[in-house]
């Protein structure tokens, strides 16, 4: 997959039974991100404001393979709001935010 070669991962969760279980292993996460799942649906926001990071894209993933990816329309939105959905049959499994560190100037 593309976004697994090109982007970085800021930070992640696996959703268990609605929970969400936020990854240790990146750079940011709930302090930054929350999650409110709802089976096949969540409800995601971000504050990345003074954190050095921008957002670009999330990864939605469910069993069987199943998965959705978002693009943000500009990766300059520190701060946001949105509602999540892979095919509105398959329970989300886990939610990856993907972006890296913000380059001040630089052109997308």
């Amino acid at each position: 997959m593309w976004l697994l070669t090109t982007q970085t991962q800021i930070a992640g969760a696996n959703i268990v039974d609605n929970q969400v279980e936020w990854s240790p292993f990146e750079p940011l996460g709930p302090d930054q991100f929350s999650i409110i799942p709802f089976g096949a649906k969540a409800v995601v926001t971000w504050n990345l404001f003074r954190t050095g990071y921008e957002f670009q894209y999330l990864l939605l993933e469910a069993h069987g393979g199943n998965a959705n990816i978002y693009a943000l329309p500009t990766s300059h939105l520190p701060v946001g709001i949105g509602y999540v959905v892979i095919d509105n049959l398959s329970d989300i499994q886990a939610i990856i935010f993907y972006g890296g560190q913000f380059k001040f100037g630089a052109r997308r």
